[in-house]
């Protein structure tokens, strides 16, 4: 009787180890379940800024470009007007100015920019 008592005894610690393991096992697949649902998420939002930033790498250089020519063209403007104040102020009239701006004489080529004298200056 004492041996029938001793092997129950190790059935069930034997059965409650092995529930233990089952629990234990179906923990981690539960854990390993939601972890590879969190994976694949990241992977698609992985995805999702890898094709941000193609798009942003394609779309830089043309901004860069284009940022660059209006900053030249600014700058340009800039050395012009200054060189046209300086000739308004001498009495002359600057050419590269208006060909700058696109601006001709009424008189076309019939009169030289050279025999021009600034009166006043208006834009509309």
């Amino acid at each position: 009787m004492a041996e029938v008592k001793t092997l129950e005894n190790h059935t069930n610690q034997q059965d409650a180890m092995l529930n233990d393991l089952e629990t234990k096992v179906s923990k981690n697949h539960e854990a390993i379940r939601t972890l590879t649902k969190k994976f694949n998420t990241a992977i698609v939002d992985l995805q999702a800024h890898q094709n941000d930033y193609a798009e942003f790498k394609g779309r830089y250089i043309n901004n860069t470009l284009a940022t660059a020519y209006v900053t030249t063209r600014i700058m340009i403007a800039k050395v012009m007007m200054q060189q046209a104040t300086r000739l308004w102020k001498l009495g002359k009239v600057d050419p590269d100015f208006l060909d700058f701006f696109n601006v001709s004489l009424p008189c076309g080529d019939s009169c030289p920019i050279t025999l021009a004298r600034p009166r006043k200056c208006t834009s509309s």
